[in-house]
């Protein structure tokens, strides 16, 4: 049991930091996307303005960030990381909190990756390359050209680490309540083998 309580205290901790960096990570979706807003303000023509297309994604990623670090948060308010028998609200903490990052981390991932896909494959042409790479020779380092989604990849991976994180929490769960039941089990037995014993003298 005192192994499960140490591994409480590190996975309770280890999903307020992922919520935590789910969050920095966030508020820097767009960082790439802003060199494609710019190279389009000085004259390269794209399909769509996908940096404006992303506004509203970049905004929900933020806002479900934020509602993880609270229920994150809550872990330590209910004393999730420290009980060594759980209340209901431990058990409401721990599966609100674990079924909401699952579900924030498949649909950014889901959400990045289309338009990641659309940047390289509608967005990102061979015309526009040029045009682009054109306009360089005449604003130099002000003006980036992006071809590797370095921001879209990491937080690919942040979505990625807090659905593990989650899956962690609740294998975590699962594994304090077949202790407790064997804990109970093994009480059991023990006062039963006390009354015999009390009946025999």
């Amino acid at each position: 049991m005192k192994v499960q309580i140490r591994f409480q205290k590190v996975i309770c901790m280890v999903m307020l930091i992922t919520s935590a960096i789910f969050f920095v990570f966030a508020l820097g979706l767009l960082t790439d996307m802003y060199q494609v807003y710019s190279a389009t303000e000085i004259g390269v023509r794209m399909s769509r303005d996908i940096f404006i297309e992303m506004q509203p994604l970049n905004k929900t990623i933020v806002s479900m960030s934020i509602v993880s670090i609270v229920l994150s948060a809550l872990l330590f308010l209910t004393h999730t990381n420290k009980r060594r028998n759980y209340y209901i609200s431990n058990y409401i903490n721990i599966v609100l909190l674990s079924g909401a990052n699952v579900f924030f981390g498949i649909y950014s991932i889901i959400n990045i990756l289309k338009y990641k896909n659309i940047y390289f494959n509608e967005v990102l042409t061979d015309q526009v390359k040029e045009k682009w790479i054109s306009k360089m020779e005449i604003y130099g380092d002000v003006l980036k050209f992006i071809d590797k989604t370095v921001w879209l990849d990491i937080n690919i991976i942040t979505s990625a680490l807090i659905i593990i994180a989650s899956l962690l929490l609740i294998s975590n769960l699962i594994w304090k309540i077949i202790l407790m039941k064997e804990e109970k089990s093994f009480l059991s037995s023990q006062y039963k083998l006390m009354n015999k014993e009390e009946v025999l003298q």
